[in-house]
């Protein structure tokens, strides 16, 4: 889901994916340029990667080529086929989109289109934000009619459903709006961040009933109709929502690489008969 075509393509044995900018169209080249330019300079785990940028061979388009994220978006992850994701999964996505936005933020970056598409699963599960067509970077904003132009761009770009009340009603981006959005993003996938009743261990489920109602207290903190209400993306992450991955991490099960059971991660990759 895109305001641009995307393209799968394949060079060897390894999948990209093409993001298209038709440079003709007024503007275009200028929102390219911006969005390489954020993702280029804000490199981080839990922020898309780019591969290259190129010109198409009759000058009409110009191409930012990312990595295939095997899973697609956050909102298909969830919901398409297959075996539901369980709620650590859901919910360590999660963490590593905030973890992405927190990064912007200590950088002076407003995303501005904050939603589960734009939140994308690689094939190790882990998040990845992206989709910076609207984003603003407020150390580069130096003119007031600059800030004016950007602020109207964003209004016109942003997707109603997630927008905070004040940006929607002045087209002002903030960090406060950022969290509004990501605080919407986590109530559309609310239903997969909470423990099932018959939840295995593979769930986390000697966590479940600590788990339980969680994501509730994370959504309110995140979309008080107050901004300065809300919590930074920095203080979100504290939350128990979050915290409470550490310790369903420590019980995860890894094959031990001797005898082939399953110990906890934390045990290491063998086991006693390894010393033998």
């Amino acid at each position: 889901v895109s305001n641009h075509k995307i393209l799968r393509v394949r060079s060897g044995d390894e999948w990209f994916a093409l993001k298209e900018y038709t440079i003709g169209a007024p503007g275009k080249l200028q929102t390219c340029l911006k969005e390489a330019t954020v993702v280029y300079q804000q490199r981080h785990p839990a922020i898309v990667e780019m591969k290259a940028l190129f010109q198409d061979f009759d000058g009409t388009s110009f191409y930012m080529q990312m990595p295939w994220y095997e899973h697609g978006s956050l909102d298909k992850w969830v919901s398409d086929g297959g075996q539901r994701p369980g709620w650590p999964r859901v919910r360590s996505v999660l963490h590593d989109g905030l973890v992405g936005l927190c990064h912007l933020h200590d950088n002076g970056v407003l995303h501005c289109d904050v939603k589960p598409a734009n939140i994308l699963v690689d094939s190790r599960e882990r998040g990845r934000l992206g989709d910076f067509d609207i984003s603003i970077d407020t150390n580069t904003r130096t003119s007031a009619a600059n800030i004016s132009t950007t602020m109207r761009a964003t209004a016109v770009g942003m997707t109603v459903d997630f927008a905070a009340p004040e940006l929607q009603a002045s087209g002002k981006a903030t960090k406060y709006s950022d969290v509004y959005a990501y605080g919407k993003t986590v109530l559309c996938v609310h239903e997969y961040c909470e423990p099932k009743d018959d939840g295995d261990e593979d769930d986390g489920a000697e966590h479940n009933d600590t788990a339980r109602g969680q994501t509730d207290a994370v959504i309110a903190a995140l979309t008080s109709e107050n901004p300065k209400a809300r919590l930074s993306a920095k203080d979100a992450i504290r939350q128990p929502f979050f915290a409470i991955l550490n310790d369903v991490s420590r019980r995860e099960q890894q094959e031990c690489c001797t005898c082939l059971d399953n110990f906890p991660t934390a045990a290491g990759l063998g086991c006693e008969w390894s010393a033998d």
